[in-house]
């Protein structure tokens, strides 16, 4: 477990990956393990979101990989274009 900040967050050393539908699943890995500076490890599939395709939203554990780099709870919004293109529309800090 980390060390507690005075009035911080310590994310739970249990989290385990989440479980996230097949196609999601295979976009995750194509699109987060690509990202340098931090590791990314799916907590919770959260839902979807009918827009210009499908958003799907995952709570995932990020871990930065600098020196003595902190892990936060992020919400990681995935977007499947109508052409079936796969992006990232975002990663925000929750805790």
């Amino acid at each position: 477990m980390e060390t507690t900040k005075l009035g911080g967050w310590v994310l739970a050393d249990t989290m385990q990956p989440g479980n996230l539908p097949e196609k999601v699943a295979t976009a995750w890995s194509e699109l987060m393990n690509n990202i340098a500076g931090a590791k990314y490890v799916p907590v919770l599939y959260a839902g979807t979101q009918l827009v210009n395709g499908t958003n799907h939203m995952i709570l995932s554990r990020q871990d930065l990989s600098v020196l003595n780099g902190e892990s936060h709870l992020v919400k990681v919004i995935l977007n499947c274009a109508s052409t079936g293109e796969w992006s990232v529309l975002s990663i925000e800090t929750i805790i």
